[in-house]
C-alpha cells in the first residue's frame, strides 16, 4: 500500500529510485534481480481478512522518526495508508539520539530509517538482518536467512556466493520485516 513511484517523484524530487528489493541497484557483483512489486488491492484483502475492512478498528500506528531527517516521507506515507487502507498514522518527531534510542530499545510500532553501504558489496545490506546485529532493531529473526549469509560467507565461487546472497534476500522480502521505499542518488554538479 505504498506508491513508491510518487515519493521517488515527488518526495525525494528525482534523487531517488523505488526500492523494491533490499540491495540497491548498481552493486557491484550483484546484478539486480526480481523486485517484489506493488499491490494495493491485495494489501486491502490482507487487511480485511484480518479483520479491519476499510481499515475500520484497526489501531492507530505510531511512526517513529527524527526530527527533520524523514518529515516528508511519513507524512506521504501516512496521507498513502489513510488514502489506501483507512488506517490512521500518527508520525512522532523526536531528536535523533531520542529517536535511535527509542529503535535500539524496539520502543516504536513502526521506524524510519536509511542505510548507505561501508563497502561496495551486498552484505553491507543483507548482514544488517542477521540474528543478533547490532541494527536489525527489527528484532526479526531466521535461521534460514542466517544460514544462507553464512553459506554465502564460505563461497570462493562468484556465482554460488551470488546465488546464496539472493536466497537470504528472497527469506527477507518474503518474510518484509523491513519496508524497502527508495534508493538515494547523489546528484553532482561537474565542471
Amino acid at each position: 500500500a505504498i506508491d513508491r513511484e510518487a515519493l521517488a517523484r515527488h518526495v525525494y524530487l528525482d534523487v531517488a529510485t523505488p526500492a523494491r528489493r533490499v540491495v540497491p541497484t548498481g552493486m557491484p557483483t550483484y546484478p539486480v534481480g526480481e523486485d517484489f512489486s506493488d499491490d494495493e488491492t491485495a494489501a486491502q484483502v490482507l487487511l480485511a481478512d484480518a479483520g479491519y475492512p476499510d481499515g475500520v478498528g484497526f489501531p492507530t500506528i505510531e511512526l517513529s522518526t527524527e526530527v527533520g531527517a524523514g518529515a516528508r516521507v511519513t507524512e506521504a506515507l501516512q496521507a498513502q495508508w489513510r488514502e489506501v487502507l483507512g488506517v490512521n498514522v500518527e508520525i512522532l518527531n523526536s531528536e535523533s539520539r531520542v529517536h535511535w534510542s527509542k529503535m535500539q530499545q524496539g520502543d516504536f510500532d513502526i521506524g524510519f530509517g536509511g542505510w548507505v553501504a561501508d563497502y561496495p558489496d551486498a552484505t553491507s545490506y543483507l548482514d544488517l538482518w542477521k540474528t543478533g546485529s547490532g541494527w536489525n532493531f527489527t528484532g526479526w529473526n531466521d535461521s534460514e536467512y542466517d544460514s544462507a549469509l553464512e553459506n554465502a560467507a564460505r563461497q570462493i565461487d562468484p556465482p554460488s556466493r551470488l546465488q546464496a546472497l539472493r536466497e537470504a534476500e528472497g527469506i527477507l522480502l518474503q518474510s518484509m520485516p523491513i519496508i524497502p521505499l527508495v534508493f538515494a542518488k547523489n546528484p553532482m554538479l561537474v565542471h
